[in-house]
């Protein structure tokens, strides 16, 4: 670690020198052949530590920033299932609407399976034309869904 911090040091004292002769010498032919210099030792300083073996470095183990998702993939399909009930809510209460139903509270039980495919299993609904409410549920949905109706 010694020899790191030997190596920034001389790094940027070389760095500010370059800097410096190149202000002074600017122009000259002796700038340029100071500047080649002081460059070759710049580039001996830095591979210095590297070339003698003083210097080694260790990468951090990758497995300590492994982080555990299962988590976080549960509060996604949580959410995905929360989102999809919602949309499908609006959509069957924008075609009940425009079929002329009135009906109350709507809620869609949506599940999702390991390969995220999604199923809609039941919608509930509050309603007193039941015959038409099914009939454009399940044209939406497929005759599968179940439709459940709650008492007002």
């Amino acid at each position: 670690m010694e020899s790191f911090r030997a190596a920034i040091i001389a790094v940027c004292t070389l760095s500010a020198g370059i800097c410096l002769a190149d202000n002074m010498t600017s122009g000259t032919k002796l700038g340029g052949q100071l500047r080649s210099v002081l460059r070759l030792i710049m580039a001996i300083v830095i591979i210095a530590p590297f070339a003698g073996g003083t210097a080694s470095m260790e990468l951090p183990q990758t497995d300590d920033y492994i982080l555990e998702y299962n988590g976080s993939e549960g509060m996604y399909i949580d959410e995905l299932e929360r989102q999809t009930a919602e949309n499908v809510g609006e959509v069957l209460a924008q075609q009940l609407t425009a079929a002329g139903i009135s009906f109350g509270e709507i809620t869609v039980e949506v599940n999702i399976s390991e390969d995220m495919s999604i199923s809609i299993n039941r919608v509930r609904i509050r309603t007193e034309q039941r015959a038409e409410t099914e009939e454009v549920i399940r044209s939406s949905l497929g005759c599968e869904t179940e439709v459940s109706y709650e008492a007002d």
